[in-house]
């Protein structure tokens, strides 16, 4: 399998036809979130197989965000249509006191294999293998 780095260019915002520039920045390779933009999903331009993402991520205190993955945008919501892998400040967050919520899990279904506790405003290194 061809490795390929993403850009902005490979992003659009989901239901949408164009990047979410009020809710996302792109720095180099790095996309952000937009603290006080709208809240808008990203999804790929590019429909794919299998596929493993590979990727770096970090939140803020108590943050909480998910890569969702086989989402049909005809069908609703990104979160009402696909799994979701939990990214969390599993400290200062709720949710990290479940282990079928915490950080690494598929959300509400399987709690992650290893303990995969995150820290607030530190990098961790993600993989999801489909």
């Amino acid at each position: 399998m061809a490795e390929r780095a993403l850009s902005a260019a490979d992003w659009r915002g989901y239901a949408r036809e164009q990047f979410p520039q009020g809710s996302w920045s792109v720095d180099g390779d790095v996309l952000r979130a937009v603290a006080r933009g709208e809240r808008v999903d990203l999804i790929t331009r590019e429909r794919f197989g299998d596929f493993t993402l590979l990727f770096d991520w970090r939140l803020p205190r108590a943050g909480s965000t998910a890569v969702l993955y086989r989402v049909e945008e005809a069908a609703g919501p990104a979160t009402h249509t696909g799994p979701a892998m939990q990214l969390l400040d599993d400290e200062h967050h709720p949710d990290g006191a479940d282990s079928l919520t915490s950080c690494g899990a598929l959300y509400g279904l399987m709690a992650p294999w290893h303990d995969l506790r995150s820290s607030a405003n530190a990098y961790h290194s993600a993989r999801v293998v489909l």
